[in-house]
């Protein structure tokens, strides 16, 4: 994977609902190496290239690596209304094959996995970094994400007669703006927001356009093509990003506005987005914290502390700062100190490089001596370097930077701590408290920690390092900040199902969450569809609330007195288990009895229907009212030893409106034993005779009093 970029200096044209057009010019893109060896040489080679300043001997460069067309404002609309178009007929095709189009498009970036990563690094990323982004890419689209995707899209289900289902619809025409620090991996949130049935514009970051370039000119389009969507489901756009934002807005053919970018621009953006009726995703910056408890696998923590370092920290989901145990501080801290001092600068195809030039060298050096003022303790780095390492006040590199900071309280005055920090700078945050803490010491070392994390400003990934069980659930279920967690894990890692993107605070806006793609760019809808019955009308009936002549069902009634009489919740088991009864028992009852359909039961009906339903019916027992007798025996008996004694049966006996004198000798006709309590078994007994047996001196038929 990681010998030379193969394709022979492709040129992508405008991709205007996907028939390729030529721009206003074209961005060349020199290899990277390149450009940090020979500076100012190359950025002369580019800009004579890009503003057609060329010499004929400037074309056959071999530094070139690639070049992609720029996009008018012209072909910007006309992708928009294309989109527009052409919409609804992609969102027609089943989704199930539209699914099949992410399945595709994973095996085929499988099979050229090594083309792209050597796209990637002639663009700058190092080899490692250049295999995670990878790695995410196919975590994104793994069938495993799909099936969920598929799940979360469409349920149907059946109630109260009717088909109910839940969809989700694709919101319409997307617009996606990738970030310039990571544009072939952001743009991917591209093919699960078509799967989803939007027709989609892109538009490539011109200061770093090749990855995302190649892999929807060479990957996406043609796949689109061969499953079904029509031309102008995809446009690819290259231009820049504020006059594309601001036609986008404008035009009535955009529907949502899915942006990466800092939280400024973001929080700007989001306003402009509501005013303008669009749909804003936010994906903005990261200030991830990384928590190491006392009993922490220390070397694996140390492994994901310096995950920091990636791209020169450049990644908005990798670890900002670290907060640990006091009692592991000074062996977790020379840990990640080792590791950072060995991370070396060097050309991206070196296998063993993670480091990229830094954008924001001047931040870098104003950050870490606001931290050094407030208190922090510098243990290595900082210095600017070339590309050999060596020493230079115009060097591209950052040497990575560890800092020590004592104390919460002073971390959180530190820019290095509560401020998104997009270069190679981490601190390591040990808390005020002794090493061999008590267990209740401990417990408020952990509620501080939680807190801490929770206040950050920004929400993008949190992890833990931990083995405790109480430790690791207290951290999942209180930590509300932050779209992703992670415990002892890769913190940068992807998997799939789990969202890649997506955050809270200022990493997501106000609307910010994780993210998954597909669920994001559609909205729910709820669908019933009936069989135009009569009793669709009954709306109680729909609730569960069973009715005749338009009141609730005296069962229902007598169900809801019962359990307030004896003081049980109706969402209880035994609560549930007695209106579910008593429901099912009064739909037996009126299906037999309400011969004529009024909805209304006359007292030969009533009668008519409890030997229809119960007596006369094979099995009519067992299936509606056996159900309820069992409700009410487990009802009865408060104290569940097998018994009911008379208290328990006259308070019954009173919600069903028995005469008090009646009550009493109820209860000794049925208490055939003597020992002043009825068994549930016997109580049980009584229940099916009084109900169901032809004999007139059964002693079941006492369970209300005297027959008469």
């Amino acid at each position: 994977m990681n010998g030379a970029f193969s394709p022979p200096r492709p040129a992508y044209p405008v991709l205007v609902g996907g028939v390729p057009e030529p721009g206003e010019g074209w961005v060349h893109w020199p290899r990277s190496s390149a450009l940090l060896r020979e500076p100012y040489d190359v950025l002369a080679l580019k800009a004579r290239l890009d503003h057609g300043r060329a010499a004929p001997e400037d074309h056959a460069d071999p530094r070139l690596v690639g070049r992609v067309a720029r996009s008018t404002e012209a072909q910007a609309v006309a992708a928009l209304a294309l989109a527009r178009k052409v919409q609804p007929a992609w969102a027609r095709v089943p989704l199930e094959r539209r699914l099949d189009f992410v399945r595709a498009f994973h095996h085929l970036v499988r099979e050229r996995a090594g083309e792209l990563v050597q796209v990637l690094v002639a663009e700058g990323h190092p080899v490692r970094v250049a295999h995670w982004a990878l790695s995410a890419t196919l975590n994104l689209t793994h069938p495993d994400t799909l099936d969920h995707a598929r799940d979360a899209m469409v349920w149907e289900g059946k109630q109260a007669g009717r088909v109910v289902r839940l969809v989700r619809k694709p919101d319409g025409v997307v617009c996606l703006s990738p970030a310039r620090n990571a544009p072939m991996l952001t743009a991917m949130a591209a093919v699960p927001t078509l799967a989803a049935g939007n027709a989609l514009v892109l538009n490539v970051p011109p200061a770093v356009p090749l990855s995302t370039a190649y892999v929807f000119h060479e990957l996406v389009a043609p796949l689109l093509a061969e499953y079904g969507a029509p031309p102008g489901t995809l446009s690819v756009l290259c231009a820049l990003a504020r006059p594309t934002l601001r036609s986008w807005l404008a035009s009535p053919d955009c529907d949502d506005i899915f942006f990466f970018g800092g939280p400024s621009q973001g929080a700007q953006l989001t306003r402009s987005c509501l005013e303008h009726g669009k749909k804003p995703i936010m994906e903005l910056a990261g200030n991830d914290a990384l928590m190491v408890w006392r009993d922490a696998d220390l070397h694996q923590a140390a492994d994901a502390a310096v995950e920091r370092y990636q791209g020169s920290g450049q990644l908005c989901f990798a670890p900002k700062f670290a907060l640990v145990h006091p009692a592991v501080a000074e062996q977790f801290t020379e840990l990640v100190r080792s590791r950072v001092a060995g991370l070396r600068v060097g050309p991206p195809e070196d296998p063993e490089v993670t480091l990229t030039p830094v954008v924001k060298r001047s931040q870098c050096t104003d950050v870490l001596d606001d931290a050094v003022a407030k208190g922090a303790e510098l243990l290595c780095g900082g210095e600017l370097v070339d590309v050999e390492g060596a020493p230079t006040p115009r060097g591209p590199f950052v040497r990575p930077v560890l800092l020590r900071v004592r104390g919460l309280p002073e971390a959180a005055t530190m820019r290095a701590v509560t401020e998104e920090t997009f270069f190679p700078l981490m601190c390591v945050v040990v808390p005020a408290g002794a090493a061999d803490a008590t267990e209740a010491a401990d417990g408020e070392l952990l509620d501080a920690l939680i807190s801490f994390v929770n206040a950050n400003r920004y929400g993008l990934r949190n992890s833990l390092w931990a083995r405790d069980p109480d430790v690791i659930q207290r951290f999942t279920d209180e930590v509300t900040n932050g779209g992703v967690l992670k415990v002892n894990d890769s913190h940068i890692g992807t998997l799939p199902v789990l969202p890649i993107i997506g955050g809270t605070g200022l990493s997501g806006g106000v609307f910010g969450e994780a993210n998954i793609p597909i669920l994001r760019t559609t909205r729910l809808q709820g669908i019933s569809i009936g069989a135009g019955e009569p009793g669709h009308f009954d709306h109680l009936a729909a609730a569960g609330l069973h009715q005749v002549s338009g009141q609730p069902s005296v069962a229902v009634r007598l169900g809801s007195q019962l359990l307030t009489k004896f003081g049980e919740p109706a969402t209880s088991p035994k609560g549930t288990a007695l209106m579910e009864g008593m429901a099912r028992f009064w739909d037996a009852l009126a299906a037999a009895a309400d011969a004529d359909g009024d909805q209304r039961l006359t007292p030969e009906e009533y009668r008519a229907g409890m030997t229809g339903a119960f007596v006369s019916s094979r099995g009519g027992f067992e299936s509606s009212l056996r159900p309820l007798a069992e409700a009410v025996c487990a009802l009865l008996d408060t104290d569940g030893n097998g018994e009911v004694d008379e208290q328990e049966f006259q308070a019954w006996q009173e919600v069903f409106r028995t005469a008090p004198e009646h009550r009493a000798i109820a209860f000794q006709h049925l208490d055939t034993d003597g020992n002043g309590a009825l068994s549930v078994d016997e109580l049980f007994a009584a229940m099916r005779q009084y109900y169901t047996s032809p004999d007139a001196q059964a002693t079941g038929n006492w369970l209300y009093g005297p027959l008469r």
